[in-house]
C-alpha cells in the first residue's frame, strides 16, 4: 500500500511540475509573430490584433480567436495561420481585391468619387479614379464594408467578364437587368437572373456571327432565351 502512495505522489509531481513548466513559464510563449498578405507585410490594424495575443502561453493559444481578431477587418478575406514549436506564430492574410467600380447617378452625370467592390460584393474603399470597369447605380446607398445583395455580385460578375471579353465602356444596373455600353458603340442588356457564364458567352457567339456577316448590332438584348438584335 505505502508503495503504490509513493507511486501515485510521484505521478502526482510529475504532471504538476509538468503543467508548472508547459504553462506557467516562459518557456512556451509566443515571442514572435509574422503575418504577410499576398501584397507584402500586413497593415498596422492587422499588427495591432496580433500583438495582443504576443506572450500567450503557446499551449493554450486559441488560433480561432486570432481568426475572429483579424476577420474584423472587412478588408480581410481569409486567414491562415499556424503555430511553430515553441513561440512563434505565423499568419497569412488574403486581403479582398477589387473587381469592379460603383459610381452614384448617370453616365455623364457628377457624383462624389468611385466605389471599389469585390466579387463578394464588400465595399472596400472609395477613390478619385479608377481603370476597373465601372457600373453606375443611380441613387443606391454605397458606405464602407457593406455588403451588397446576391443580385449586385451577379451584376459585377457580368461585368467584369464582358470587361475580359471585349473592350467596355460602362454598365448600368436597373432594377433586374444590367446595361453594358461597349467600346464600338453597341449596347448589350443582360439579364440578372441568367447564369453569368452562359450569358457572357452568348455575347462572344453573337459578336463572331455578326462580324463575319459584317453588320454590327447597335443593341443586343441577352434577357431572353434567344438574343434579340436592333440594328
Amino acid at each position: 500500500g505505502k508503495s503504490v502512495l509513493i507511486f501515485l505522489a510521484g505521478v502526482l509531481v510529475f504532471f504538476t511540475a509538468g503543467y508548472f513548466v508547459l504553462f506557467e513559464t516562459e518557456l512556451f510563449v509566443i515571442k514572435d509573430i509574422s503575418c504577410k498578405t499576398q501584397f507584402g507585410s500586413c497593415d498596422m490594424l492587422a499588427e495591432k490584433v496580433l500583438q495582443g495575443f504576443k506572450e500567450v502561453n503557446f499551449f493554450s493559444l486559441n488560433v480561432k480567436e486570432v481568426e475572429k481578431g483579424l476577420l474584423g477587418n472587412f478588408k480581410n478575406k481569409r486567414v491562415l495561420l499556424y503555430k511553430v514549436f515553441s513561440s512563434s506564430l505565423k499568419v497569412n492574410v488574403e486581403k479582398r481585391s477589387a473587381r469592379v467600380v460603383l459610381k452614384n447617378g448617370l453616365p455623364g452625370g457628377g457624383g462624389q468619387g468611385y466605389w471599389l467592390v469585390d466579387f463578394d460584393g464588400v465595399v472596400l474603399e472609395k477613390s478619385d479614379n479608377s481603370a476597373l470597369p465601372l457600373i453606375y447605380v443611380g441613387d443606391m446607398h454605397l458606405d464602407f464594408g457593406l455588403r451588397l445583395e446576391e443580385k449586385m455580385k451577379r451584376a459585377f460578375r457580368l461585368l467584369y467578364k464582358t470587361y475580359q471579353a471585349v473592350p467596355v465602356n460602362w454598365g448600368i444596373l436597373d432594377e433586374d437587368f444590367l446595361t453594358v455600353s461597349l467600346s464600338d458603340g453597341a449596347v448589350v442588356k443582360y439579364s440578372l437572373e441568367k447564369d453569368v457564364d452562359v450569358s457572357v458567352g452568348s455575347l462572344q457567339l453573337v459578336s463572331s456571327a455578326t462580324r463575319m456577316d459584317g453588320e454590327m448590332p447597335k443593341e443586343i438584348d441577352l434577357r431572353y432565351r434567344n438574343a434579340v438584335l436592333k440594328y
